[in-house]
């Protein structure tokens, strides 16, 4: 089963409940005028009432979350995305200004196998795993974690000890992009990805109107 969100701000929580299912915004549908900007245009706002979204019942690849903006989850762990004993398929969403008091802003993966392809992390905050803290296995391809802050481990990623996290094709920040260490894995790299105006207008990193788009010179176009 497939639904499709058309544009809008949709405030609240989403637990997917061990479901099959395809949820998607239309920035890969045919109708044209829909497809701009639908990612940036079609909001889930957790609102501080927990992560944004669960998945915490054994979902599998075939529960797809496609094509959102997941922004204002607050919570313990996994300040948007919340992965406990699932591994589901997350692609083309961008993940900004989410918290989490202990561990994963953005987020949080225990005993999970996800998949996230394309997505974005910036500004997201916890005291572990500013970006995405991990306990599991996982694969992250061709996504961006650039500006998150953890205030005692794991800026933009926390993975856990022996228990490899598969990363490939991403720029993932670091404490100096000039030491030629970058975090391990085919085709990553460490480099400003250029975002058009990364605080928005309010000048507050991590907030909706941030304008993360990349400039045509940004080392990420047409990277990966």
């Amino acid at each position: 089963d497939t639904i499709l969100v058309r544009p809008g701000h949709y405030v609240g929580t989403l637990d997917l409940q061990g479901k099959s299912i395809t949820i998607t915004s239309l920035f890969n549908s045919e109708i044209e005028e829909e497809t701009w900007g639908a990612i940036d245009r079609t909001v889930l706002d957790g609102d501080c009432m927990g992560p944004v979204v669960e998945f915490d019942e054994g979902e599998g690849p075939d529960c797809v979350l496609a094509g959102f903006t997941l922004t204002g989850g607050c919570a313990r762990s996994g300040g948007a995305i919340i992965l406990d004993n699932s591994g589901p398929t997350i692609r083309n969403c961008l993940v900004v200004g989410n918290r989490a008091t202990r561990y994963g802003g953005a987020v949080d993966a225990y005993r999970s196998d996800a998949v996230f392809i394309n997505c974005t992390f910036s500004g997201n905050s916890a005291r572990f795993g500013g970006g995405i803290d991990s306990g599991s296995l996982g694969t992250r391809s061709n996504c961006m974690l650039w500006g998150n802050e953890a205030t005692v481990e794991g800026a933009q990623v926390r993975p856990a000890t022996g228990i490899p996290m598969t990363v490939t094709y991403s720029n993932v920040q670091d404490e100096d992009p000039d030491d030629g260490i970058v975090y391990p894995g085919t085709g990553n790299i460490d480099d400003d990805p250029l975002f058009v105006n990364a605080s928005g207008p309010d000048g507050v990193f991590g907030t909706e109107d941030d304008d993360i788009r990349l400039q045509a010179d940004s080392p990420c176009v047409n990277a990966g």
